[in-house]
């Protein structure tokens, strides 16, 4: 055999492309060459094609567009929204070692590789890339197991997150139309679907942290862009909703306030504006927000020592923000969820009276400055027990709405009468705080000859006692553990029960003689035990498992005799350094 015929052809690193692919010697003939002549097939030429490399790049990868991803990954997440704990092996690498890449905003197509779009000039995106910044990117491939962590959150955990759960829950809408689009979104998400997860595979708690520390790094990225003007300040609330109240879910006595803050910032800034909305559907996202973070100022109220928001020569930010100039188009007041008003729109956490939600909050800024004031400054206690006497007034004055002025909610499991019946918990949970730490206050309501709006509430207390055997503010508790009782266990409302489910529960003193109000008091406590059971199974377990440990603290005392000042039960939370925030 010729010595040629055994040499193999070396591959060319010049020719055309088929020569090339097929290790063949190219002659380079023009325009076509002989090889691909012999064999009829069509010669693709001698142009060279060039590939940027990334691996000596020491920031973060560049973004890149990728096509029809939003419609595969849709597909995805619809599939099983039932996925079961069993179902979910997953480990932290799995969820965090992922490559950005853009997905364009909301749902639309992105442009085909090669085009250049006029956003690219846009100052968020110049900015972007000048700091190699990558806020609006989830990760590339997305893993099967961070898909399921997405799928789990879809079917177990928003619908804990709202007292409602329907097409028209926000934690269920908004995440489905931004999840893919926002990587802090996308993580805090995963994270919270972690430390629901930790309730029956305790491995997942690692992840769910891991998760939510990825999620804040995004976090800062989209912050900074927003501060500096380039970035809609929209998505970045969202996140904070997610992120800060959850805090607790992963660590018991972290209650968020650096991120509080910033969600305050961002929203006392918008209130204070006097821009329009510029459509009905920014004027509902406007409405969510502010009333979100009412809610979150009155679970931290409680359990903070943060006085940034109440001084004693202004309103607090949750009455600066609902008491912001009316918007001058009525078609944009007439959602807002004021008595005569209809329809009402429920919201996922105040419900249909966040004007309650910001005296409640009043209320606990009050009786924490109050246990913690030196009982000679006179002046003080004097400032304090106006501010009581206002907030008590505001209490019983409060008119909750009929319940056909209210709009559905779509869920079938949870009734607007569960709302309204949290409205009225609500109620009698903060007049309890006034009363316990201000008995001077109630002294004087009791005895008072002039008829007022307490009259009614009182005699319905008072009914509910076949004697005087009991203090008031004990009679007051169980009326409040009534209400709850009328509330299914199944019930949406189950985070919201949390915190007034505390303050009822830690005024529930034994009399000192045997008799029916004893009994009434063991056979409360029982059930106050048993439904904070039955949330650590449908709740994230860690807050819970410190209100029952400070509940349990709280009656051991009362059963022992302490003095009032030995058993209020913020006192002991923080004594015991079990600090929580509950919802």
């Amino acid at each position: 055999m010729p010595r040629d015929a055994t040499r193999r052809h070396k591959r060319s690193r010049d020719g055309c492309q088929t020569c090339r692919l097929k290790r063949l010697k190219c002659d380079e003939t023009k325009p076509h060459c002989n090889n691909c002549k012999a064999r009829r097939l069509s010669c693709p030429g001698y142009n060279k094609s060039l590939k940027w490399s990334a691996k000596h790049e020491v920031f973060l990868a560049p973004i890149t567009s990728v096509q029809g991803s939003g419609s595969t990954l849709q597909r995805e997440k619809e599939g099983a929204l039932s996925t079961s704990p069993a179902e979910l092996p997953i480990s932290a690498d799995d969820c965090l070692d992922a490559r950005p890449y853009n997905i364009a905003a909301g749902s639309e197509q992105v442009e085909s590789e090669g085009t250049q779009s006029s956003d690219e000039r846009s100052p968020r995106q110049l900015l972007q890339r000048f700091y190699r910044l990558s806020p609006s990117t989830v990760p590339q491939g997305l893993s099967y197991k961070s898909c399921k962590l997405v799928e789990y959150y879809f079917g177990h955990v928003c619908n804990i997150y709202s007292f409602f759960d329907s097409a028209k829950n926000p934690y269920r809408a908004l995440i489905a139309r931004t999840w893919q689009s926002h990587a802090p979104i996308y993580f805090a998400v995963q994270a919270m679907a972690a430390a629901h997860l930790a309730n029956t595979i305790p491995a997942m708690a690692d992840t769910g942290a891991l998760l939510q520390q990825r999620a804040q790094e995004h976090l800062r990225q989209d912050l900074e862009l927003v501060r500096s003007g380039c970035a809609d300040p929209k998505w970045l609330l969202l996140t904070l909703l997610l992120l800060g109240p959850t805090n607790s879910w992963h660590n018991s006595s972290d209650l968020g306030l650096p991120l509080l803050k910033i969600a305050r910032s961002l929203i006392m800034q918008k209130s204070c504006s006097t821009s329009i909305p510029t459509d009905d559907s920014d004027h509902g996202l406007e409405e969510f927000f502010t009333e979100s973070l009412i809610y979150w100022e009155m679970l931290v109220s409680f359990v903070s020592g943060d006085d940034t928001t109440t001084s004693p020569d202004r309103p607090n930010t949750s009455e600066q923000i609902l008491l912001r100039p009316a918007d001058n188009d009525d078609t944009q007041r007439k959602e807002r969820n004021v008595p005569g008003k209809a329809p009402l729109i429920p919201h996922p956490w105040t419900g249909v009276t966040p004007q309650i939600c910001i005296i409640v909050a009043e209320v606990g800024r009050l009786v924490r400055q109050q246990s913690r004031r030196k009982r000679d400054d006179i002046s003080a206690q004097l400032t304090s027990f106006e501010r009581a006497t206002s907030l008590e007034n505001q209490l019983l004055a409060v008119r909750l709405p009929a319940i056909e002025d209210i709009k559905d909610t779509g869920d079938q499991t949870t009734s607007i009468s569960d709302s309204l019946t949290m409205s009225a918990i609500y109620r009698c949970a903060a007049l309890l705080e006034l009363y316990r730490v201000f008995p001077l206050l109630l002294q004087l309501r009791l005895t008072s000859d002039n008829p007022s709006l307490f009259d009614s509430f009182y005699t319905e207390i008072m009914s509910f006692l076949p004697s005087l055997s009991i203090d008031f503010c004990a009679a007051l508790a169980l009326h409040t553990i009534k209400l709850f009782q009328s509330i299914p266990s199944s019930s949406g409302t189950c985070f919201q029960q949390l915190l007034p489910l505390m303050i009822a529960a830690a005024e529930l003193r034994c009399p000192d003689v045997m008799g029916s109000e004893r009994t009434s008091v063991v056979h409360a406590r029982a059930f106050v035990m048993d439904r904070l059971a039955g949330f650590a199974c449908k709740l994230p377990a860690k807050p819970i498992a410190a209100m029952v440990l400070v509940l349990q603290e709280v009656w051991s005392r009362l059963d022992l005799g302490m003095a009032r000042d030995r058993t209020f039960w913020v006192d002991v939370m923080h004594e015991k350094g079990r600090t929580t925030l509950m919802g």
